[in-house]
């Protein structure tokens, strides 16, 4: 089984397992794999492993995994980064008026607590 393939199958467990966290909250949230960041996207990703292009005010994003970015992730580096964006999701509102480094904060935050969440409560 080639490694994209083990990524991919994994992280669509992911998203089943943690899209009750938008979906609850009426976002309709699409799962997008690509070997490249595309040119269109905003060159302060160049080096994202994952990122969110969200359209808040419809409740829509795409979250977006850049396969060959996270090759040589553990499955715990993969699950951090993908509650990570999942927050983006959930704060992207902000975006209006926030700067991205206190985006960014939130973000990490968010998503730190919500793993140690859930290695004390495993299911």
């Amino acid at each position: 089984m080639t490694s994209h393939l083990k990524q991919t199958r994994f992280i669509n467990k992911l998203f089943r397992q943690y899209k009750w966290m938008v979906d609850d909250l009426g976002w309709d949230v699409n799962l997008v794999f690509v070997d490249e960041i595309p040119e269109e996207i905003n060159e302060s990703l160049a080096n994202a492993q994952m990122f969110v292009v969200p359209q808040w005010s419809y409740l829509k994003a795409n979250l977006c995994v850049v396969l060959n970015k996270i090759e040589s992730f553990t499955k715990e580096d993969i699950e951090k980064i993908f509650l990570h964006e999942l927050c983006h999701i959930l704060i992207s509102p902000m975006r209006e008026n926030a700067t991205a480094a206190s985006e960014e904060y939130v973000a990490t935050s968010l998503s730190r607590v919500m793993f140690r969440l859930k290695a004390e409560n495993p299911t």
